[in-house]
């Protein structure tokens, strides 16, 4: 998986490597191994890490608690994580780009620290592809 080739550098594949890591478990493999090049500072990128980490070391949790506890942990709670992944995974469509940077604005006017930075990240990766719309 490799996602520089894939155009998917910056993208949502964390459920991916929760079903890679279950398949790895399932067919008795002892490890599995991924390059980690872009940053856990980008939040995305630090989903997929935790995701690739989470599954790599207990298969057998669910995709919705590794969501509610793992990430509810570093995104402000089960509600805001699950939030987050909505709109992270916003289409490219002008209007919702636009909602789904009001709601990211809103839901981190209520969180603080290493939270809080994460909402800003998110904040500014919608308005990046706003920008590459032309918006």
């Amino acid at each position: 998986m490799g996602s520089q080739w894939q155009m998917e550098r910056h993208e949502l594949v964390a459920k991916r490597y929760a079903e890679m890591m279950r398949l790895v478990y399932t067919v008795g493999m002892k490890g599995a191994t991924i390059f980690g090049e872009p940053s856990a500072f980008h939040t995305v990128n630090e989903i997929n890490y935790l995701a690739f980490a989470r599954f790599g070391y207990d298969a057998t949790i669910t995709w919705e608690s590794f969501v509610a506890n793992d990430l509810g942990e570093i995104l402000g709670g089960a509600d805001a994580a699950w939030q987050y992944l909505t709109l992270l995974t916003t289409s490219n469509n002008m209007n919702e780009l636009h909602h789904a940077v009001g709601v990211a604005r809103e839901l981190a006017s209520v969180v603080s620290g290493e939270v809080y930075r994460r909402w800003v990240w998110l904040q500014n990766y919608l308005l990046q592809k706003l920008a590459m719309l032309g918006c």
